[in-house]
């Protein structure tokens, strides 16, 4: 019998860094920043002895869902010990045969491990 396996998505949280160009009137000068945006504040600069906008760097993180591929191939080199099967990647997809009498411990076993599984 053939079981289809997915691969896990997982989301991880990843810093949003770009590089931000500022134009600075008084300085009269293009000023670089590493970050995700720039916020301003209104406040007294010392050096100028003037009220202006001061940038200050944010950093933002944003969510991302990554396929996990390797966590799926690890699983299926541990239950090579148990169950006697054969299997085909095509992309994040593994085709597994297994015996009639093991489908449903594989499949028990794939829904503690929280992989996504079509029987065919």
């Amino acid at each position: 019998m053939d079981i289809v396996i997915f691969d896990k998505k997982r989301e991880t949280k990843k810093e949003h860094i770009n590089t931000l160009l500022w134009y600075d009137p008084d300085a009269k000068k293009m000023i670089s920043f590493n970050g995700s945006r720039l916020q301003f504040k209104y406040a007294f600069d010392q050096k100028y002895k003037k009220y202006r906008s001061i940038p200050t760097v944010v950093v933002d993180s944003i969510k991302t869902s990554v396929v996990d591929s390797v966590e799926l191939d690890n699983f299926l080199n541990r239950m090579k010990d148990r169950f006697s099967f054969s299997s085909a990647r095509s992309g994040g997809i593994v085709s597994v045969s297994i015996a009639e009498e093991d489908v449903d411990d594989f499949t028990d076993i794939l829904e503690r491990e929280r992989f996504l599984y079509d029987i065919e």
